[in-house]
């Protein structure tokens, strides 16, 4: 907030004032649009994670199907983290409306503008954590579903043990080249 402060400072009166704020409107918005998206994702996310683990408890038997299906109750647990805590800044709160109104037009624009740059910068760390935690309950999802499907065919041991050490693989962009070096080296012999 130190730069802001300095904005502030250097001049309250910007020529290009309304320009600014619209700016500072439409890269709001398109921060909240990204949060709206991100918890629809986990509500499709959480939708799986139910239909996984009915499944699992149906086809799997005791212990064996609480192992297959624990990935996906972390999975909602996190995606109900996501989803509940409203920790969204705004940047124009109720409180502060009135002293808004009471301020020359060139000090509200300063202020208001000053105001959306902290609430835009704050909810994008926001929205960035969501997104990270978004990703490792997708991942969760996906192992649940090997792990029920494997289950049903294989050993526990070994699916829990793909799905532990093979899927991240599988999940990080680094393993694509590779696949795709064993898959031309296979072609090659």
């Amino acid at each position: 907030m130190g730069e802001a402060e300095e904005i502030h400072t250097d001049s309250p009166k910007y020529p290009s004032g309304d320009l600014s704020l619209d700016e500072a409107r439409r890269r709001y918005d398109e921060e909240e649009r990204r949060r709206e998206n991100i918890e629809t994702k986990i509500r499709l996310v959480l939708t799986a994670n139910t239909i996984f683990i009915s499944v699992g408890i149906l086809i799997l038997e005791g212990s064996q199907a609480l192992a297959a299906v624990f990935p996906s109750i972390v999975s909602t647990i996190i995606g109900l983290g996501i989803i509940f805590p409203k920790s969204y800044n705004s940047p124009i709160s109720e409180g502060r409306l009135y002293n808004y109104a009471r301020l020359d037009r060139d000090v509200f624009h300063d202020e208001v503008l000053l105001a959306y740059i902290v609430s835009i910068d704050s909810n994008k760390l926001v929205n960035d954590l969501k997104m990270d935690f978004l990703k490792f309950s997708m991942y969760l999802s996906s192992s649940t579903l090997g792990l029920v499907l494997l289950s049903y065919w294989a050993d526990l041991e070994i699916v829990f043990l793909f799905v532990v050490f093979v899927l991240p693989i599988l999940y990080t962009k680094s393993v694509f080249p590779l696949l795709k070096y064993l898959i031309s080296t296979v072609r090659a012999m």
